[in-house]
């Protein structure tokens, strides 16, 4: 069963510019109990050379939010990029997972998960209204 803080891999995600890299994404929203049968989700990257001065949590100043290495299930220094919002159809992550294109990779704790949706609440400006209704229901 999927649900939030579960973080997959992506082999060979297609960006819009055409470009290929195996990605780790990290699920947002419930699907089951919010019926959008979307999963959202945010990307994570390890390139620290963009994102110096950050620490640990949230950082407004970089939209990103940081976490060392070896916490949670990260073995780097691993950085969530809090925009823009990658919408998934539960279909299609279902389906390139019985086919292997998406993995399991572990998942975040409920306390990070938490942080991490709290750190993205201050970019409501920025987020679909869709998706944040989805995210923020109340």
């Amino acid at each position: 069963m999927i649900k939030p803080g579960d973080v997959f891999r992506f082999h060979d995600y297609k960006f819009t510019d055409g470009s290929k890299q195996d990605k780790l994404f990290v699920i947002l929203n419930d699907y089951t109990s919010d019926g959008s049968a979307v999963c959202l989700t945010v990307i994570t990257t390890s390139q620290e050379r963009h994102y110096s001065n950050v620490l640990e949590g949230c950082n407004l100043h970089k939209a990103v939010f940081m976490i060392p290495k070896d916490r949670e299930c990260f073995p780097k220094d691993t950085y969530i990029k809090m925009l823009p919002i990658y919408p998934f159809s539960l279909g299609k992550v279902l389906k390139e997972s019985i086919g292997k294109v998406i993995e399991d990779y572990g998942n975040l704790s409920d306390r990070c998960l938490c942080e991490l949706l709290r750190c993205l609440n201050n970019f409501k400006d920025d987020i679909a209204a869709e998706h944040y209704k989805i995210l923020f229901p109340r």
